[in-house]
């Protein structure tokens, strides 16, 4: 399978899972670039999706973050062919409490988005479990936070997988 294809379905799997666990994002983009993307859709709101009901806000994303030849091994000479290993990034950004003053967040308020945030945790955790791996070698790397920036925070995690 292209890594292109394996991106698309890591984003819709992503997606659809932050949606079952009733915490729908507005955007859902794969994303290329070095880095991961700009911290610059936590401020949307969408209307309810169903079935869940809940209003989506922030954005998941997925990137292909880098691919790289594997050592040829006696079949792959055989067969004339390059095996690969690719590494996606994925990762969810979101809104998160601010004061006009940029003073102390009430700590009621910071509480409940550290848990939100680990609820997007989760579920780029669960990943693994998507289709598109299902057979592979797949390794996955820490999850590693985000900001706070903006008003926005969130995470990202690597799954490499060989193609």
């Amino acid at each position: 399978m292209r890594p292109d294809v394996i991106a698309a379905a890591l984003l819709a799997c992503l997606c659809a899972d932050l949606l079952r666990i009733g915490r729908p994002v507005c955007r859902c983009v794969l994303h290329h670039g070095t880095t991961a993307p700009p911290m610059d859709a936590c401020d949307c709101e969408c209307p309810p999706v169903p079935p869940s009901g809940a209003a989506g806000q922030g954005q998941a994303w997925v990137r292909l973050a880098s691919m790289s030849a594997l050592p040829p091994t006696p079949e792959s000479r055989a067969a004339e062919v390059t095996l690969w290993r690719a590494t996606w990034e994925a990762g969810v950004y979101r809104c998160i409490t601010t004061t006009p003053d940029g003073g102390p967040i009430d700590p009621a308020a910071a509480n409940a988005d550290a848990t939100a945030l680990l609820l997007d945790a989760a579920a780029l955790a669960r990943l693994v479990c998507c289709e598109a791996l299902e057979g592979r070698d797949v390794q996955v790397s820490e999850w590693t936070p985000a900001g706070p920036a903006g008003g926005c925070a969130g995470g990202s995690i690597r799954i490499s997988a060989d193609l």
